[in-house]
């Protein structure tokens, strides 16, 4: 879906799954698309460059990142990006709510998971981290 959207404006999207078995996670389909579609908007409008997104797992999560090349944030603003409707000085001029990263964070949270935010260097690299789901026995 947002491959295009991409594309349109010059810019790769690219997605990646770092797993050798399944990822699965429990919770509502409806809001862990709201959850990425979220990520997408924020690194397409508001980000610079390509678009990278990771599901890997760790011990007991999976793990989501979704990553632009752009200039990032300064430093100062990221304990503050996910608080509702919260918007740095340069996204305000290009619109939007500020309401994008603090749904994001609901719905992380509602599915017993956490959310961050780093400056990657280029970019800004948003990461979504929640317990994983048991693979589903035969039977």
């Amino acid at each position: 879906t947002y491959e295009p959207v991409a594309q349109a404006s010059g810019r790769a999207l690219t997605a990646v799954v770092r797993s050798a078995i399944p990822v699965l996670v429990r919770g509502d389909r409806n809001l862990w698309f709201q959850l990425l579609q979220n990520l997408l908007d924020n690194a397409l409008n508001h980000g610079g460059g390509n678009i990278e997104v990771n599901l890997s797992l760790d011990v007991d999560n999976v793990v989501l990142t979704v990553r632009d090349h752009g200039a990032g944030v300064p430093q100062e603003t990221l304990p503050h990006l996910f608080e509702r409707f919260y918007r740095t000085d340069s996204a305000r001029a290009q619109g939007g709510s500020g309401m994008g990263l603090a749904l994001v964070q609901a719905i992380a949270e509602l599915h017993r998971g956490t959310v961050h935010a780093d400056n990657a260097a280029p970019g800004l690299r948003i990461g979504v981290r929640v317990p994983r789901a048991p693979a589903p026995q035969p039977g």
